[in-house]
C-alpha cells in the first residue's frame, strides 16, 4: 500500500507540471505538500487498525512491564491449545455437557466456545446476559406487531378478532386462531369455499400476517432455560480460565489478550496523533472504533459507504459507521458522483434503492439499515442497458433437469450469443476480442457456480471462478489432512495430537462422547484409524473412500482431493519421499496457506469471471449478470442456538437463546428476529453492491415462480417495461448432447481400489452395496430418475449385473406415497446428519405444511424398526416446531 501511494504521488506531481489551468500560487502550495509527503512517506504508518495497535503496544511495553519481544501466538498453536482445553473442560463437566446436549448440539457449543474464548466483547455480552422476560415481551410485541388497519378490517368481518389479538400480543392464553374463528362463525374457515373467500378476505390477510407462536410463553420452560444458560455460562468461564492459564504457563499471548493490554495502555498513557485516516470504515467494528478514538486524533478522516457494508459475517458493524457519522456531525463530504456506471444503470439503481432503503422500519432497524444517497453520473449521455433473463421451469419444459440447471443453460446461451456477436457487439469488440475482462456473473452464494462453469465449458467457453473457498478450508481437505496427519504421526511413532484425531473421528461419525474416551486410549485409536499404505497419495485415496459420503458436492470434493494428491506427489519427489517431512509442509499450508479450490481454477479465461458478490466489492465489469436473482433471502436456517446484539431505546442489548425441548424461549425469538432483520438489511446492501459493479450493461437472471422475498421481487416494479429473454427451449435441450454434463458425479477415486494388507471389516457384501446404490440414486435423482442417471450410479458401484433388481426397487419408490409427497414438499433433506448417543444420518426428512415426515429406506427383509424411528422422531422434534411422523419404506431386495 505504501508503494502504491508513493507511485500515485509521483504521478500527480508529474501531472501538475503540465497543468496550465491551476492558479500558480495554489499549484506551488500543492506541489510543495506533495513533495514533502514524498520525502516523509517512510514515516507514515500505513497498516490495519489492529496492526497499528500491536505496534503501539510493543513500542510502549515498558509501561506495562512487558517483554519487548512480545509476539502473538500463531493460529496453529492457538487452535491446538484451545482444542486441548476444550476437551479437558468437557470431561471435567461431563454431567453438565450431557444435560446441555439435550438442547445445544456439541457442534454449536464448540462454535460458541471459540467465540467466547477469542473475543472479549462477546465474553462481556455473555457474562452480563439476563433472561429479561419483560424486555423480551416488549420487543416481540414491537417486532411482530401487525398493522392496526389489518386488525380493524378483520374485526369488521368477524367481531371479536381485535380483542383476541390484543390478548395474544399481551401474552395471555388465548385459543388457537382457527379454533377462535370457528367458534365465532360456527364452522371451520375454509377459503376454498366461495362464500368464505368473499366474506372473510380480510381475516385471511390477518391470518397470513402474523405468527401466533411468537407470543407463546411457558414460564416453567423459561426458568429451565435460565438454569441451563447458567450451566453454559459456567462452562464457558471455566474453559476461558483454563485457556488463559495455559497461555500464561507457556508465556504466550493471543490477539484477544493484546486488545485487553492495549486498553490498559491507553488508560495509562494519552496518545495524540495529528492525522488519522481510516479507509473502508463501513467494515469496522466497535472495538476498532474505540481504538481509533483513544488515539485522540486532532484530524480524523474516515472514508466509507454504509450502502456497501456487507461483511457482518467477518465482524463488520454498520451501526459503528452510523455512530461515527453522528459523532462527526456536519463534517461530512458526500462522494455522490459515480465514475464507473453509465447513466441508465445509475437511474435504475437510484429508482430502486431510494424506495428499498427507505421502507418503513421496526424499532431496532435504524441501527442496521443504510440510508440512501442518490448517485449522479459523471456524464449525462443516455448510455447503458438493463435486461432480464427468464429461465423456464423444468415443469414448463417437461424435461428431467433441475430449475437451476436450466437457468445455467439459459445464461450460458446468452453469453455464447455475445461471443458470436449476436448481442452486445460493443462488449465483444472492445473487451472479448481484446481478451480483456468483459462479463462478471455474480451469485449471492458460490454453491451453484459450477453449474454455469460446466455449461460454458460445454459450449467451448472458458471462465474463471473467483471468490471460491480457500482450498485448505474445504471440509474434505480438512478431514483428509487431519486423518493423514494422525496416521503419519502413528507411523513415525510421534504423539497423536487430539486436535487432528478429533477431526478425523468426527468425520468418521463418532459422537463427541466417544471421542472424549478414544483420545485417552491411543492403542484403541490406532485400531480404529490405522490404514496400511505404501505411499501417501495411496493413503489419501483410501481415506477419501472412507469419507466421500460426507460431502454435498462429490464432483468438487473429488477435484480437490486429486489436487491434494498432485501436491503430495510433487512434495514427495522434492523431499526424498519422507512422509513426515511432506506432512509437516502440508501442515503449514493447512493453517496458513491460500490456494483456490481445484473446481474453481481456470487461469486461461480472460473475459468471464464467476464470483460471489462479496468478492466483487471494489471491482468493475463492462457487463454484470446477477444469477439466481430469485433466491429466497427472507428465510433463516433453524439453528438450535441464536444470539445477536442490537440497540433498543438507545441502549445496547444482547439476546441469546436455544430451544428447550420443543419450546423456543422468548430471548431466542428476539435473537432470531434481530438476525433476520440484519440479514434482510444486509441483503439489500449486497444487491446494491452487485448492481453498481456494472459499467455498461446490467442483466438480472431468474427462474419461473420466483420467491416473494428475493432480489428480483424487490426490483420487480422497476422491471415492468422489460421483456424477459428466454433462450433455452425444450428443443434445444433435446439436441444438446452435453445436457447431462452438469450432473456428472464421481464417487470412486480410482477405477479399481487397491486392497489393504488385511481384509477391511468395513467392506460391504454385495447386497449392502446394492442397497447403498439405491439410496444414492434416490438421494441424487429422486426427481430425475432417467436411465442415464441410474446407470451412472450403478456403474460407479460396480453392480451392473443387478440393474433389473435396482430398477424394480426404484419403481416401488416411484409408486409410493413418499415419492408423490416429495413433489409438494417445502423442504427436503436427504442423508440428514445428527448427533445423539452416536453420530448418524437419517435417510430422508421432508416438510409438508406444518408436518415433518421421516422416511427410512430399507432394501432388505422386513423387521421391527420402531425403536429406530422413535429415536429419529425425537431428534427431529428437538430441532423443529412442527408435527413429526415417520415410516419405513420397503423397496424390496436383490434376488
Amino acid at each position: 500500500m505504501k508503494n502504491r501511494i508513493f507511485e500515485l504521488i509521483k504521478e500527480e506531481l508529474a501531472r501538475l507540471q503540465s497543468d496550465t489551468k491551476m492558479e500558480q500560487g495554489k499549484k506551488e502550495y500543492v506541489v510543495s505538500r506533495l513533495e514533502s509527503g514524498l520525502r516523509s512517506i517512510d514515516k507514515a504508518k500505513i497498516t490495519t487498525i489492529h496492526g497499528f495497535a500491536f505496534e503501539l503496544l510493543k513500542n510502549n511495553a515498558d509501561i506495562l512491564k512487558l517483554d519487548t519481544d512480545l509476539e502473538p501466538i500463531d493460529d496453529l498453536e492457538r487452535n491446538k491449545i484451545f482444542e486441548q482445553c476444550y476437551f479437558e473442560t468437557l470431561q471435567e463437566r461431563v454431567e453438565d455437557v450431557v444435560e446441555l446436549e439435550e438442547d445445544i448440539s456439541l457442534y454449536k457449543l464448540k462454535d460458541l466456545s471459540t467465540k467466547y474464548v477469542y473475543n472479549k466483547k462477546f465474553r462481556e455480552y455473555i457474562n452480563h446476559f439476563e433472561n429479561d422476560l419483560k424486555l423480551w415481551k416488549k420487543l416481540i410485541k414491537e417486532l411482530y406487531a401487525i398493522d392496526e388497519e389489518i386488525i380493524n378490517n378483520a374485526d369488521t368481518e368477524i367481531p371479536g378478532i381485535k380483542e383476541w389479538y390484543e390478548k395474544l400480543v399481551s401474552f395471555e392464553m388465548v385459543p388457537e386462531f382457527g379454533e377462535f374463528v370457528e367458534e365465532q362463525i360456527g364452522e371451520k374457515l375454509n377459503f376454498r369455499k366461495n362464500a368464505h373467500k368473499e366474506h372473510y378476505a380480510n381475516v385471511r390477510v390477518l391470518r397470513d400476517s402474523f405468527d401466533a407462536s411468537k407470543f407463546e410463553i411457558d414460564e416453567e420452560m423459561e426458568e429451565r432455560f435460565s438454569i441451563h444458560f447458567e450451566k453454559l455460562r459456567s462452562l464457558l468461564r471455566r474453559l476461558h480460565a483454563k485457556y488463559r492459564q495455559t497461555l500464561q504457563e507457556k508465556s504466550l499471548i493471543d490477539f484477544d489478550m493484546m486488545v485487553e493490554l492495549l486498553w490498559e495502555l491507553l488508560e495509562r498513557k494519552k496518545f495524540i496523533f495529528k492525522y488519522v485516516m481510516v479507509d473502508e470504515f463501513q467494515d469496522t467494528n466497535s472495538t476498532q472504533y474505540e481504538i481509533v478514538k483513544h488515539l485522540h486524533p486532532q484530524n480524523l478522516f474516515i472514508v466509507g459507504d454504509e450502502k456497501q457494508s456487507i461483511y457482518a459475517f467477518q465482524g463488520g458493524e454498520i451501526e459503528v459507521f452510523k455512530q461515527a457519522i453522528a459523532d462527526l456531525e456536519n463534517e461530512v463530504i458526500p462522494l455522490d458522483i459515480n465514475y464507473r456506471s453509465d447513466k441508465k444503470i445509475l437511474d435504475f439503481v437510484n429508482k430502486g434503492f431510494s424506495n428499498l432503503f427507505d421502507e418503513e422500519i421496526k424499532a431496532i432497524e435504524p441501527n442496521f439499515c443504510a440510508s440512501y444517497q442518490e448517485l449522479h453520473p459523471h456524464s449525462n449521455d443516455e448510455k447503458g442497458s438493463i435486461e432480464t433473463l427468464l429461465a423456464p421451469s423444468a415443469k414448463t419444459l417437461e424435461v428431467e433437469l433441475s430449475d437451476r440447471e436450466i437457468e445455467a443453460k439459459n445464461i450460458a446461451l446468452f453469453i455464447k450469443e455475445i461471443f458470436e456477436g449476436k448481442r452486445h457487439s460493443e462488449i465483444k469488440k472492445n473487451y472479448i476480442d481484446k481478451q480483456k475482462l468483459a462479463i462478471g456473473v455474480v451469485y449471492d452464494s458460490k454453491t451453484y457456480m459450477h453449474l454455469l462453469k460446466n455449461e460454458l465449458n460445454a459450449l467451448g467457453i472458458d471462465c474463471k471462478i473467483n471468490g471460491g473457498e480457500n482450498f485448505w478450508d474445504t471440509p474434505e481437505i480438512r478431514d483428509i489432512f487431519s486423518y493423514l496427519k494422525v496416521i503419519v504421526d502413528m507411523k513415525s511413532k510421534k504423539r497423536v495430537e487430539g486436535f487432528y484425531a478429533s477431526r478425523a473421528l468426527e468425520a468418521l461419525g463418532y459422537s463427541q462422547k466417544a471421542i472424549y474416551d478414544l483420545l485417552q486410549n491411543e492403542e484403541e485409536l490406532k485400531k480404529l484409524l490405522w490404514i496400511d499404505h505404501e505411499a501417501l497419495h495411496d493413503l489419501i485415496e483410501r481415506i477419501y473412500m472412507k469419507l466421500y459420503k460426507n460431502y454435498d458436492n462429490p464432483q468438487g470434493a473429488k477435484a480437490n482431493v486429486e489436487q491434494l494428491i498432485s501436491e503430495v506427489i510433487t512434495l514427495q519427489k522434492r523431499n526424498d519421499y519422507n512422509d513426515y517431512t511432506v506432512v509437516s509442509i502440508l501442515e503449514e499450508n493447512f493453517h496458513f496457506g491460500e490456494m483456490t479450490t481445484a473446481m474453481y481454477d481456470s487461469p486461461s479465461a480472460n473475459s468471464i469471471e464467476l464470483s460471489s458478490i462479496h468478492y466483487t466489492k471494489g471491482l468493475a465489469y463492462p457487463m454484470i449478470i446477477v444469477a439466481d436473482a430469485d433466491k429466497n433471502i427472507g428465510k433463516l436456517a433453524d439453528y438450535t442456538l441464536n444470539y445477536e446484539k442490537f440497540v433498543y431505546d438507545d441502549k445496547e442489548c444482547f439476546a441469546i437463546g436455544f430451544k428447550i425441548g420443543d419450546y423456543s424461549p422468548l430471548a431466542r425469538k428476539v435473537a432470531t428476529s434481530v438476525e433476520l432483520t440484519k440479514q434482510l438489511s444486509e441483503k439489500k446492501r449486497l444487491l446494491y453492491v452487485a448492481l453498481t459493479r456494472a459499467k455498461h450493461a446490467l442483466v438480472l437472471s431468474y427462474k419461473e415462480n420466483n420467491n416473494s422475498n428475493s432480489y428480483v421481487s424487490w426490483l420487480q416494479e422497476h422491471l415492468g417495461s422489460l421483456e424477459p429473454l428466454t433462450l433455452v427451449t425444450k428443443e434445444s435441450l433435446e439436441e444438446d448432447e452435453l445436457a447431462e454434463k452438469s450432473k456428472e458425479i464421481a464417487i470412486d477415486m480410482v477405477e479399481e481400489e487397491t486392497p489393504t494388507k488385511e481384509p477391511s471389516q468395513e467392506r460391504f457384501n454385495q447386497r449392502s452395496i446394492i442397497g447403498e446404490a439405491v439410496h444414492r440414486i434416490i438421494e441424487l435423482y429422486w426427481d430425475d430418475l432417467n436411465e442415464k442417471n441410474i446407470q451412472r450410479v450403478i456403474e460407479s458401484y460396480g453392480v451392473e449385473e443387478y440393474t433389473n433388481d435396482i430398477e424394480a426397487m426404484l419403481d416401488r419408490f416411484k409408486n409410493s406415497t413418499v415419492y408423490h409427497e416429495l413433489k409438494d414438499a417445502e423442504e427436503i433433506h436427504f442423508e440428514l446428519p445428527y448427533v445423539a448417543d452416536e453420530n448418524g444420518r437419517i435417510d430422508l426428512v421432508y416438510k409438508l405444511g406444518e408436518r415433518y415426515k421421516i422416511v427410512d429406506f430399507k432394501t432388505g427383509k422386513k423387521a421391527d424398526f420402531s425403536k429406530q424411528l422413535q429415536k429419529y422422531e425425537a431428534i427431529v422434534r428437538k430441532n423443529t416446531d412442527g408435527e413429526v411422523t415417520s415410516e419405513v419404506l420397503y423397496l424390496g431386495g436383490a434376488a
